[in-house]
């Protein structure tokens, strides 16, 4: 947090459950993996924003719809939350996303519920479309624009190297999907597109790769900072941004 704050940088925080909650197949329910009281959870945001007061953007909680969070089936358990963050502070340029969701088959429905629920009429949305970005469609982005209103920012992708059985270890392929992500965020990037969202901001996942043997890779260099081919796709997009 201090190297961000050095270098100038805009810090997105978000909360989630123990990275020990979920091995891949199953959600463990032990204490600590335990949805927390709003209680519990204003004082962890508390005590938080206090030590990092310039920290101007947070995200409720990470992947609401993911079968590892406790918030997984329970919208208003991730609404109070939500709500929860909302009054937290009430700085002029204090920015709260509603829900952060993964692109799985559930995301519609969860988002719908959400909406019912939430106070104030959310226009500020996360959406890690991992299953687009990685499978060369659009389906799941189009479909979250559609059903929520305002912004969304895509705060999770990249092309992934490596995801279990799912995906073996492949650079290459990891690189012309990171083309792709960027091309996908760009299409809908246009206020005159007719959607009542549009794509403002991309959170790229992440720098460095995993050690062998990673159920998950998605690093656009090693781990010793050698660069690979996503890399050089991202750098020279960036340089060609206005």
């Amino acid at each position: 947090m201090r190297a961000a704050r050095s270098r100038g940088q805009k810090v997105l925080v978000t909360f989630t459950a123990h990275s020990g909650c979920f091995d891949g197949r199953r959600y463990s329910r032990d204490r600590v993996c335990r949805a927390p009281s709003a209680r519990a959870y204003r004082t962890a945001v508390r005590t938080f924003d206090d030590r990092y007061p310039w920290v101007r953007t947070y995200s409720a909680w990470n992947e609401v719809n993911h079968v590892s969070q406790p918030t997984f089936g329970k919208p208003r358990l991730a609404v109070r939350y939500y709500r929860v963050l909302r009054r937290a502070r009430h700085r002029r340029d204090y920015r709260v996303l509603a829900a952060d969701v993964l692109d799985t088959a559930n995301m519609r429905r969860y988002l719908r519920s959400f909406l019912r629920r939430a106070p104030g009429r959310p226009r500020l949305w996360g959406l890690h479309n991992y299953q687009d970005v990685n499978d060369g469609t659009s389906a799941d982005t189009r479909r979250m624009l559609r059903t929520v209103p305002g912004e969304v920012w895509l705060t999770e992708t990249n092309g992934i190297v490596k995801f279990g059985d799912s995906f073996r270890y492949s650079e290459s392929r990891a690189a012309r999907r990171t083309r792709w992500m960027l091309r996908l965020a760009a299409r809908y990037d246009s206020r005159r597109r007719r959607l009542r969202s549009r794509i403002t901001r991309l959170f790229v996942y992440k720098w460095f790769g995993a050690p062998a043997g990673a159920r998950f890779d998605a690093g656009l260099v090693d781990l010793d900072g050698t660069p690979r081919p996503a890399y050089f796709v991202l750098g020279a997009r960036l340089r060609s941004h206005r």
